[in-house]
């Protein structure tokens, strides 16, 4: 079929629903799609970020590559531990240049560039609490309540990209409150990277600095499990933090890499403030003083609160790695260092689950990190230590068993005090702090139609964590997905998730009364979680043009010796593809219990926008999304969708973004023009 997006041929390619694709990785692919990488000149790096090839694999075609320069993509298939199947998902993403044809110097590759503009603009078209003209609102939202957004960039399929993105979200007043902007030049000479502007570092297992996405535990239970060591990437999200702003480069000199890098950015952050007397008013006022307490990462910036604290806080960020491959690229060692200064103290607020999180201005990460394939076993792994002394670590192992067992083994421990700001390996929290745990994952292809993924995770909580009333809880995660594929035309999985943990909540007590009388108060206790969700998916191309996608999930959460409360959806998807034009509709129906039982459905979305929404309370959604390529230099798109509740008194948000409504409309515009 001639896939209707590049998003479902992306989930094509690559085996996975498109809800299983990190926004980041989605983009990174679809620009591999544009501009394939040459397989005569593709590093490790660039082959590991696919996600497609095992840690065998790899080694296998760089061995191979070391005697035999490619002359077509068909040699692939005399390589050692290449099969059919990953041939065919790897083939769109690559090519082999013909001979005769040298790279370009730094000119002539500017002469040769590809450029694109693209413009998006977003509002939901219901006015909601923080826009109304109420006087006694302190907290109203002072800008227009649209989205706005726009990216241009510059670049060659090789060498070079330059770009800069503006970000305004609704209820700010600047068009252009967030801006970002880099310049890149790769693989001349022995510098493999130079990148000014907004760049992310990825090293090792993402203990002192990762960027991007990371799957973690998901449905590919094997090939996401380890982090791929992708070095330098210019940064292009919209997100207002996770990356740095300055100098990199990266020299190679021989088989060793040696990066360094420098950063200095101001990030948003609530000052702490002190209550004195005015000497000479002798009322009460407030005063900040030089201590932040805690760091904003949602980047807005729409009221005067939220203004207050944009860039209160500077940071100074510099360091370097160093890594060692060998010549079979079955081995590797690194060696990395990030020191952080902050311009005044963060120290945050006094409570038990505080007392080992950082405090102070400087932080100072070092990090030791390896990779060794030995035969078909893969080890890797790393170990960090921060200025406070606590360590943190992360090693596994990928095992092949054949052409159709894959297993992965992997230990985590994070000590109470490990501080790393840019961290991102492998956690059930959402910070590589305070936890431990240990995670088996599995892959079984049972026959030509069938797969088996699942995997089971045990991990603790040494310390006190947020809203935790004990130390030291514990608890288990597990999955397990059978997919089943006939055909090119159908596939379909079932997924079944449980995780159980220990977590706070509130019960009713009773109790007596000075009088005597019987009553019941709330009380919070920690009692043992349960959740338990069921998917179903099912994807069917009618004709060329025509494609279908039905969803079914279904979650329970129970409290131990309370009742379970529950959340249900089903979503009908319908694909069309015309000629220069694209539709894609969904009509769902939801009913849930409580936002907890949120039941989340992947929607299409205009190009490079990802939309993964709570379906909450009881009620309708649909949505239309039309696309049009008029020809090689304009597309654009339009997205209409709506929300119903069956509660005629229903609101939808809460604070500012109330909308006391039982519907809801948003509307998208893009457009795209490339030359």
């Amino acid at each position: 079929m001639q896939k209707l997006n590049n998003r479902s041929l992306l989930k094509d390619i690559l085996n996975n629903p498109a809800e299983d694709l990190p926004s980041e990785y989605y983009e990174m692919m679809l620009q591999n799609l544009e501009h394939p990488l040459e397989l005569n000149t593709v590093d490790y790096n660039k082959l590991s970020s696919l996600l497609i090839l095992s840690e065998e694999q790899i080694v296998s075609f760089l061995s191979y590559r070391l005697n035999n320069k490619l002359l077509s993509v068909n040699e692939l298939q005399v390589i050692p531990n290449f099969d059919l199947s990953t041939i065919n998902r790897l083939l769109p993403f690559v090519y082999v240049q013909e001979e005769g044809i040298s790279a370009k110097s730094i000119s002539e590759s500017i002469l040769s560039t590809n450029h694109y503009l693209l413009l998006r603009y977003n509002q939901t078209l219901e006015q909601a609490k923080g826009y109304q003209p109420d006087t006694s609102n302190k907290n109203k939202y002072l800008g227009s309540p649209f989205h706005f957004y726009a990216r241009y960039k510059m670049y060659t399929s090789k060498s070079i990209s330059a770009g800069f993105t503006i970000d305004k979200d609704a209820g700010e007043t600047k068009w252009n409150d967030f801006t970002s902007f880099h310049l890149s030049i790769q693989n001349k000479g022995h510098w493999k990277n130079i990148t000014l502007g907004d760049y992310q570092l990825q090293f090792g297992q993402g203990l002192v600095s990762s960027a991007g996405f990371y799957l973690g535990k998901s449905s590919e239970p094997i090939l996401s499990v380890k982090r791929n060591q992708v070095g330098v990437r210019p940064y292009t999200s919209s997100l207002e933090q996770g990356f740095f702003r300055g100098a990199t480069a990266t020299y190679q000199l021989g088989k060793i890499d040696i990066t360094g890098f420098y950063s200095q950015k101001n990030k948003d952050a609530n000052q702490k403030t002190n209550t004195i007397k005015s000497p000479s008013t002798q009322k009460t006022i407030k005063v900040k003083v030089d201590t932040v307490t805690s760091l904003l990462t949602d980047g807005y910036h729409r009221n005067n609160s939220e203004i207050e604290d944009k860039n209160v806080l500077k940071e100074i960020t510099y360091g370097g790695d160093v890594t060692y491959r060998s010549e079979k690229n079955n081995f590797q060692l690194g060696f990395i260092t990030l020191y952080s200064q902050l311009n005044i103290p963060y120290v945050k607020a006094v409570a038990p689950y505080n007392e080992h999180e950082f405090a102070g201005k400087n932080n100072l990460l070092t990090s030791l990190h390896y990779s060794y394939l030995w035969q078909n076993v893969h080890f890797f792994g790393e170990i960090a230590r921060s200025t406070s002394g606590g360590i943190g670590t992360v090693n596994g192992v990928l095992l092949s068993l054949g052409k159709n067992t894959d297993m992965a083994l992997l230990y985590r421990h994070y000590d109470k005090n490990f501080h790393s700001f840019y961290a991102n390996s492998f956690v059930e929290n959402s910070r590589s702090i305070n936890e431990k745990g240990i995670y088996y994952g599995l892959k079984q292809v049972l026959n030509k139609n069938w797969t088996l993924s699942a995997y089971v995770d045990y991990f603790k909580f040494p310390w006190y964590r947020y809203q935790q009333k004990s130390k030291n809880t514990d608890g288990i995660g597990y999955m397990a997905r059978f997919t089943y594929k006939p055909n090119k035309r159908f596939n379909a999985y079932f997924q079944y998730r449980q995780e159980n943990k220990d977590e706070n909540t509130k019960i009713q007590e009773a109790y007596f009364d000075k009088k005597g009388v019987a009553k019941t108060k709330d009380v919070t206790v920690l009692l043992n979680r349960a959740r338990s969700i069921f998917n179903l998916y099912s994807d069917y191309d009618i004709t060329p043009n025509i494609n279908l996608q039905s969803r079914v999930s279904y979650n329970v959460i129970k409290f131990y010796g309370q009742k379970f409360t529950q959340g249900f959806g089903i979503a009908q998807d319908v694909n069309l593809d015309y000629k220069k034009w694209s539709f894609s509709g969904r009509v769902a129906f939801y009913n849930t219990d409580s936002y907890d039982n949120s039941v989340y459905f992947y929607e299409q979305d205009v190009l490079y926008a990802f939309s993964f929404p709570a379906y909450y309370k009881h009620g309708l959604r649909n949505y239309w999304l039309i696309h049009y390529k008029a020809n090689k230099t304009f597309d654009c798109w339009l997205k209409i969708s709506r929300s119903d509740l069956f509660d005629p008194n229903g609101v939808f948000g809460s604070g500012q973004d109330e909308i006391k409504l039982p519907y809801r409309h948003d509307l998208k515009l893009q457009a795209r023009i490339q030359f």
